[in-house]
């Protein structure tokens, strides 16, 4: 069997690789899982997201189709922290 591609986490501006899927629990939770496009055998699921721990808290704060371009990752912005947004901003 082919290794799966990791997921992504962020933790103190620095990428991870997360070897679970988080999303993967909560498609069955709800019974329904969109339909990604599987792009090779080292990615069934059809995608790579992003997670990021703020305080005590995990966001998903990316989703990609197939593969992510990891080669540029440490350019990449990193999602506001939530907690320093007001109210209002926060949809």
């Amino acid at each position: 069997m082919t290794a799966q591609t990791a997921e992504i986490m962020i933790l103190d501006g620095k990428a991870f690789e997360l070897h679970t899927v988080p999303l993967e629990a909560y498609f069955k939770l709800i019974g329904w899982r969109p339909s990604f496009a599987r792009g090779s055998t080292a990615n069934r699921r059809g995608y790579v997201a992003r997670w990021e721990l703020f305080g005590e808290r995990l966001f998903l704060t990316g989703l990609c189709r197939h593969e992510l371009d990891r080669s540029a990752s440490s350019d990449r912005k990193l999602a506001p922290d939530p907690t320093h947004l007001s109210r209002s901003r926060i949809i």
